[in-house]
C-alpha cells in the first residue's frame, strides 16, 4: 500500500493512471522511492513515486536503454499545489535491464543501478499483480556489490561534510549510506529501504539507539519550525535544514570504516549469462501474472 489516507492514495492513483491512459501504457508497479521511503520524511517532504509500465501496443517489446535515449523510456506529468510535483514513469523492460548495464544512451551510471532495489524494496508500494516478492529474490540472486556501493561512497562524500557541526538531515543520509555498504558487503543483496530496519539489523550495537534517536530528534526539531508560529514567508522545504548538531566521533569513525572498507570489497562473480537469465526470469513473472492470475472467475467478469 502507498503512503497517505485512502483519499489522498485515491487522488494520487487517478492521476497516475490517467496519464498512463494518455500515453497508452499498462501500469504495472509503483512505489515511494524518496525519504517517506526511507521513513526520514518530515511533515513538508516531498510525495516522490517511481511507476513501471508496459506499452499496451506491444507488451512483449523489450527496450535496451542502453541504446536509447531517457526521454523515450522515462515520462513525466507535472502537477501544481500538490504533494507531488511530478509523477515519474519508466518502461518495465528497460528498467530491469539496470540490472545488467546501468545506462541511458551508453552513459552508464552506478544511481541507476541502485534505483532498482530501492524501487523494488520500498515499504509503500502499489502492487496489483504481486510483482515486489515474486521479483526482489531474482534481483538480490544477482546482486552486484561493485555497481552498489560506489554510489552510496559519493553519498557520503556529498553529505558528510566538514566542520564540528552538521546538518541532522545530513548526518542521516551520510550514516544511511555508510549502513547500506555494510550491508552490501556482508550480506551481498540490496539493503532494505526503511532506515529503522536497516539499523536494526545491522548497525553496530553502540550506535542503534545514537541513530534512532537522530531520526527521532530530527522529525521533531522539523515539526517544532514549521509550527513555531513564525513561519510566514518562509519556503517550507527549509525545515528539513534547521536541526544542526555536533559530529559524534562513534559515528564519524563507523562512516569513516564504511568508506575505507568499500575500497577491498571483491565483485560478485556473477556472469552476464546469469544476469540475463535473471531478466528473463523476471519478464516471464511479469507476463505471466499479468495475464494468467488476473483471470479470476466471477472477479475478472
Amino acid at each position: 500500500m502507498l503512503f497517505g489516507g485512502e483519499k489522498f492514495q485515491d487522488k494520487f492513483l487517478h492521476d497516475a493512471m490517467q496519464f498512463a491512459e494518455e500515453k497508452n501504457f499498462i501500469l504495472l508497479y509503483g512505489a515511494l522511492v524518496g525519504g517517506i521511503s526511507k521513513g526520514l520524511q518530515y511533515e513538508d517532504s516531498d510525495y516522490d513515486t517511481r511507476f513501471l509500465y508496459v506499452n499496451r501496443d506491444n507488451p512483449q517489446q523489450i527496450h535496451i536503454p542502453f541504446h536509447e535515449k531517457e526521454a523515450d523510456l522515462k515520462h513525466r506529468v507535472y502537477f501544481d499545489n500538490l504533494p507531488y510535483e511530478f509523477i515519474p514513469l519508466w518502461e518495465l523492460t528497460s528498467f530491469m535491464q539496470f540490472l545488467q548495464m546501468p545506462a541511458f544512451d551508453g552513459k552508464e551510471s552506478c544511481g541507476l543501478y541502485n534505483i532498482v532495489g530501492w524501487t523494488m524494496q520500498s515499504p509503500y508500494t502499489w502492487d496489483p499483480y504481486g510483482l515486489q516478492m515474486k521479483v526482489v529474490p531474482i534481483i538480490n540472486s544477482v546482486f552486484r556489490r561493485e555497481k552498489f556501493i560506489p554510489y552510496h561512497v559519493d553519498q557520503i562524500k556529498e553529505y558528510l561534510t566538514a566542520g564540528d557541526k552538521i546538518i541532522i538531515k545530513d548526518y542521516l543520509y551520510a550514516i544511511y549510506a555508510a549502513l547500506s555498504i555494510k550491508w552490501a558487503a556482508e550480506r551481498n543483496t540490496f539493503p532494505p529501504v526503511y532506515m529503522k530496519s536497516l539499523v536494526m539489523s545491522i548497525a553496530p550495537a553502540s550506535l542503534k539507539n545514537k541513530i534512532l534517536n537522530m531520526i527521532d530528534l530530527s522529525k521533531r526539531l522539523s515539526a517544532e519550525y514549521l509550527y513555531d508560529g513564525k513561519d510566514e514567508g518562509r519556503t517550507l522545504p527549509e525545515s528539513h535544514y534547521v536541526g544542526i548538531i555536533a559530529r559524534d566521533a562513534e559515528v564519524d569513525a563507523f562512516i569513516g570504516e564504511m568508506c575505507n572498507a568499500a575500497e577491498f570489497v571483491a565483485p560478485q562473480r556473477i556472469t552476464e549469462e546469469r544476469i540475463n537469465t535473471a531478466i528473463e526470469e523476471i519478464y516471464e513473472i511479469v507476463r505471466y501474472s499479468v495475464k494468467e492470475e488476473t483471470k479470476v472467475r466471477g472477479v475478472n467478469g
